[in-house]
């Protein structure tokens, strides 16, 4: 007995030993996870402020009644010494706790702005009397609050530049201002400067494992790191406590190699090739494909590649065919930048393609809005569209169809890497060719947004139209969506009907529950979502519990309204059985969550994989991505540009047409209903008057 009592004493040892001890990788190339945590160096005080006032503001409330009281800075005007004839706006911080710069040092801050175009952030340094440019920052004149990130790495170029790097700076004042003008406003809520720590593990579990080791986690659950970029917990400060949120980093996989040498261009692809083909059975698992006969086509193409860099491009061709924009390549260097403007927008109206809008000011008197698009370098457009519609990820043909116009002349030129020759024809020049340059196309600098456009890109709008609510959501961020609903709450809530334009909306955070709760009087579902393992949840929303908004709604979409915004319009449309909506297409059709999967580099690509393992719900119980978006319950199409919304808006239109329509029949029914009352009411005076005179000639009759 005693034998066999100490053989399992060894045999748990050793199983013990062996679960603690970490795998080894011997000489075998292998990937490493990694992500940043970010460690607070200094936070702006108030005592820190040279110039402003602190303030108190009533929004974002936490709940209704309850001021979101916070100590802010609010800017006044002030006139610098290097502005002398300039009057300036903003506020001076003077750095108490002298920090020395540094290249690894970023910065975030969170303000309100009003009015204001674009703000500048300059940084003062001991023993400079100059000031070196932090950074500038373009906003527009709609009131958001703002969340900025940005390095110290611009004023360090300009040190280094001139010479001034050989010594250490100490970082004395931060001033962050604009030039002033009437009805500005801004309010510095915080501003931090922070040191992003790079934590590294060979495999996922070990990385979550490694940062709730070494690091004080608010959050308990494991379950709040999300892979791939859309969270991660939340870690203490390691210099001082605060309650700052936490910036938020992608968990990233590479390739390492254990050995000195580097990974070889063989082992490389076997490494990249067999690790998406298991994300691909993951992958497969969440949906109706036909697994073993795409996994075939997958392996076919992993054998008949004979480079990394034509592994990608297969890659793509046969992601595209998925028509999943959940599950895709992203190649940085094939799309556009997003601060790339086309000198021309174009749209499909039907079935032929039209020019929009005019952004080069150059071209205002060459090209006419709605003249057609035939040609592009002798080819017709159509077949480029098509060309470019197998390399597009989108649900819809709509979505595709979005894409490729968005950046038309852009993806033209990646095609003819050439001077772009147009041909038109419109109904004053009848047939005619434009050239559009490669300047014009990467670096335009004669681009101006119109007004009538600029109206339209607004991120949040709110007017009352025949006292129908017009509220235009342009994007799910809750703190800026908070603030400025609770600005319009009491002019919404007292409208007759809410017209909700969700166009242009490219989904967002989970703030769509805060929009929900205002439209719900009772618990509602929002999304259900499982995983390959079986495990599933479903979110509820709470109505909020000071407003509810029980007036008739149309909703506005097209397809770029994407992710949380069609899960929104889901929920919606299970809570009211009579909302409207209205559309030329159907949404976007693309609501799951995705993860990352970073790729090494190659001759033609740098980017990673997008993918999903999670099967995602609507209240509705539908999946966006196989059901290919939602369709308007009133679809219509275009006849000009001018139905577009920058124009004549034709949708908005149609909801206003709707809600007099209906209104107009409910005035005449009470009209009819007031005119009823009055001829019973005269009646029965009548007859209670006859009714009296035949009493009086009876009586008169018996006397």
């Amino acid at each position: 007995m005693n034998f066999i009592s100490k053989l399992k004493n060894l045999i748990i040892i050793f199983i013990l030993i062996t679960i603690s001890t970490p795998p080894s990788f011997g000489n075998k190339d292998s990937s490493i996870y990694s992500t940043y945590i970010d460690s607070f160096v200094y936070r702006i005080k108030h005592r820190d402020v040279a110039i402003g006032k602190i303030i108190k503001y009533n929004f974002p409330p936490l709940e209704k009644g309850s001021p979101y009281v916070m100590e802010n800075i609010e800017a006044e005007k002030f006139f610098p010494k290097n502005f002398e004839n300039e009057k300036l706006y903003g506020c001076t911080f003077k750095i108490g706790n002298k920090i020395e710069l540094d290249k690894n040092f970023e910065f975030k801050i969170n303000f309100y702005a009003c009015n204001i175009d674009s703000l500048i952030i300059d940084l003062k340094l001991e023993s400079i009397d100059f000031s070196l440019r932090l950074s500038s920052i373009k906003i527009g004149k709609d009131l958001l609050y703002y969340n900025y990130n940005g390095s110290f790495e611009k004023p360090l170029k300009y040190l280094e530049k001139h010479g001034l790097n050989k010594k250490k700076y100490k970082i004395n004042e931060i001033v962050i201002y604009a030039f002033h003008q009437k009805g500005q406003r801004l309010i510095v809520n915080d501003l931090i400067i922070y040191l992003p720590i790079k934590v590294t593990a060979y495999s996922e579990n070990s990385l979550i494992n490694s940062i709730i080791s070494k690091f004080p986690i608010v959050y308990n659950n494991q379950s709040n790191f999300c892979i791939g970029g859309a969270t991660t917990p939340k870690i203490s400060n390691l210099f001082e406590t605060t309650d700052v949120d936490y910036l938020k980093y992608p968990i990233r996989r590479d390739y390492i190699s254990k050995n000195d040498d580097k990974i070889s261009k063989d082992q490389e692809y076997l490494n990249v090739s067999s690790s998406i083909r298991n994300i691909m059975v993951e992958y497969f698992e969440t949906t109706e494909n036909k697994k073993k006969y795409l996994l075939h086509q997958y392996d076919s193409i992993v054998k008949r590649s004979k480079s990394l860099d034509g592994f990608y491009q297969s890659l793509a061709n046969f992601l595209y065919k998925l028509n999943d924009n959940h599950f895709r390549l992203d190649n940085d260097k094939d799309e556009p930048l997003e601060n790339i403007q086309m000198p021309l927008y174009f749209q499909n109206i039907k079935d032929h393609i039209d020019v929009v809008a005019i952004l080069d000011t150059t071209l205002l008197n060459k090209v006419n809005l709605g003249d057609r698009l035939i040609k592009i370098n002798g080819k017709p457009v159509n077949e480029i569209i098509n060309e470019l519609d197998k390399r597009t990820a989108g649900s819809t043909i709509h979505t595709r169809n979005m894409k490729i116009l968005q950046k038309l002349l852009y993806r033209a030129y990646n095609i003819f890497s050439d001077t772009l020759l147009l041909e038109l024809n419109g109904l004053e020049k009848g047939k005619y060719t434009l050239k559009i340059s490669p300047d014009q196309v990467l670096k335009n600098t004669r681009i101006k947004i119109p007004y009538n456009i600029k109206e339209k890109q607004k991120r949040y709008d709110f007017k009352l139209i025949n006292n129908y609510a017009y509220l235009k959501v342009g994007v799910f961020h809750d703190k800026t969506l908070r603030p400025f609903i609770y600005s319009i709450i009491d002019s919404l809530m007292t409208s007759d009907a809410l017209i909700l334009d969700l166009r242009n909306n490219p989904g967002g955070d989970l703030s769509t529950l805060f929009l929900l709760s205002f439209f719900i009087n009772s618990p509602s579902i929002y999304f259900t979502f499982y995983n390959v393992k079986g495990f599933h949840e479903t979110i509820l929303d709470q109505p909020d519990p000071y407003y509810y908004y029980s007036k008739p709604i149309v909703i506005l979409f097209d397809s770029r309204t994407t992710c949380s915004c069609e899960f929104f319009i889901c929920a919606m449309q299970k809570s009211h059985n009579d909302l409207i909506t209205i559309g030329a297409s159907k949404t976007a059709g693309s609501g799951q969550s995705i993860k990352y999967f970073y790729l090494p580099e190659s001759k033609s690509f740098k980017g990673n994989l997008v993918y999903r393992t999670n099967i995602d719900y609507t209240a509705t119980g539908e999946i966006l991505d196989e059901i290919g978006g939602i369709t308007p319950k009133v679809w219509t199409g275009f006849d000009s540009y001018l139905d577009l919304a920058p124009y004549n808006d034709k949708l908005l239109r149609m909801a206003v047409t709707y809600f007099d329509s209906k209104f107009g029949v409910a005035k005449t029914y009470n009209h009819k209903s007031n005119l009823l009352n009055i001829i019973i009411t005269g009646s029965l005076i009548t007859l209670l008057i006859i009714g009296l005179i035949i009493f009086l000639k009876f009586r008169k009759n018996k006397e």
